[in-house]
């Protein structure tokens, strides 16, 4: 999804002229942009002008395909079972009363070494 965004990007900084962009974002900002746009706009060089906007359409739609699959993969995914949620419940809840509280007492306790020892 980057590789869209950057593509649009580049394509609307090189639409407006720099005196636009040097007014919009700085002298310093319009140098950061150019310097990070100079690897899309080496890609842009592959693509003939005539086909820009063509490209540009294509890779958003594309873009928004890979998405919906990626969406509609994660949604297909299992989810666990009500025997294995109760085990991790059971398993949470040995961790939040007992782990705990013993990590706890262990700290209190090397506190009060570290005092008695200093």
């Amino acid at each position: 999804m980057l590789l869209p965004v950057l593509l649009l990007i580049n394509f609307l900084a090189s639409s407006v002229s720099e005196t636009v962009l040097d007014k919009a974002l700085g002298a310093n900002g319009t140098e950061a942009l150019l310097l990070y746009l100079a690897p899309v706009r080496g890609l842009w060089t592959v693509v003939p002008t005539e086909h820009h906007s063509t490209a540009l359409i294509a890779m958003l739609l594309l873009s928004i395909v890979f998405l919906f699959l990626a969406r509609r993969t994660m949604r297909m995914k299992s989810t666990l079972s009500r025997k294995q949620k109760n085990v991790m419940e059971e398993k949470r809840t040995f961790v939040q009363n007992v782990v705990r509280r013993k990590k706890e007492n262990l700290y209190q306790e090397y506190l009060r070494d570290r005092k008695s020892v200093v």
